[in-house]
């Protein structure tokens, strides 16, 4: 935050790198990391990358996580449209199914196809994850607070942009105390719909949008 330290980091950087003779191949299929998404209004999911192998062009599919897609369009640092991006160089791609999480690995595939199903795997394996985290039991508000003890406070987050989820899960876990403890049992991006409403109803929770609002199925779930 300071910028303290951060030449000597870069200089150690370039010395190791040359060192141990470190180099990306550019010819590979593309692959590297997720630092930023968000849901623009205007173009959709909107991923940023930051490519450590191959190149990546306009036109490839790319696989994230839980989103997929074809590169429609690809911008610069300076947010000028690039046909394609080499290692080292990060690019802003439109085109995703979904808004992927940073910090997520990103890779080209081959087909759409393939990477569609891998990316339905990987939401079928969270969403297997987030019923086991739950535990299975429902309890009413009123059960929670004659129980005494630690109560649960199971929350829904959704923001516009990825790095905004991040901090909001953070703050939020901060505020845990010996009477409750704050548990984030989904955080994403994106509007809250209808299998976040759900989710929060299975599990006693609240729903907290930042900068989103519910869809139209979510607002008659939610009042059902």
């Amino acid at each position: 935050k300071t910028g303290e330290g951060i030449d000597e980091l870069l200089e150690n950087i370039l010395v190791v790198a040359e060192l141990e003779d470190l180099k990306a191949n550019p010819s590979a299929p593309a692959s590297g990391y997720v630092i930023e998404g968000e849901r623009d209004p205007g173009r959709g999911p909107v991923a940023t990358l930051l490519l450590n192998r191959g190149t990546l062009h306009k036109g490839d599919v790319v696989l994230g996580g839980t989103a997929y897609g074809r590169v429609r369009a690809m911008l610069d640092y300076t947010g000028e449209r690039v046909k394609d991006a080499g290692p080292g160089d990060p690019a802003e791609i439109l085109g995703l199914s979904g808004v992927p999480e940073a910090g997520t690995r990103f890779e080209v595939v081959d087909h759409e196809r393939n990477a569609r199903d891998r990316a339905q795997q990987a939401e079928a394996a969270l969403r297997r994850q987030e019923l086991a985290e739950q535990g299975g039991t429902r309890r009413t508000l009123e059960e929670l607070l004659g129980e005494g003890g630690t109560e649960d406070l199971n929350l829904v987050v959704k923001a516009d942009v990825a790095g905004s989820v991040e901090a909001l899960k953070e703050a939020l876990s901060r505020l845990s105390s010996d009477e409750v403890r704050v548990n984030i049992v989904r955080s994403g991006v994106g509007a809250l719909t209808d299998s976040d409403v759900m989710l929060a109803s299975a599990s006693d929770g609240i729903l907290l949008g930042f900068n989103v609002r519910p869809t139209n199925t979510a607002k008659q779930v939610a009042e059902r």
